[in-house]
């Protein structure tokens, strides 16, 4: 369905994780900076960071019966 309460932070996470980073490593292949790399890396744990905290809260807001 898409339309839970955790969907802006799950996708939030996903941008943070996945998206941003690879931008920032083309990014940084383009105009050798390193600085934009070791941004990708952290930006790349920060994002995973949110996914892991959704993906362990979600189950647990089910109800087991």
């Amino acid at each position: 369905k898409g339309d839970g309460e955790y969907r802006i932070m799950f996708w939030l996470g996903q941008w943070i994780a996945y998206l941003l980073p690879m931008l920032f490593i083309l990014l940084s292949r383009s105009s050798k900076s390193e600085s934009i790399l070791k941004l990708a890396a952290v930006l790349a744990l920060v994002g995973l960071a949110i996914v892991k905290h959704v993906w362990l809260i979600i189950p647990q807001l089910l109800p087991m019966s």
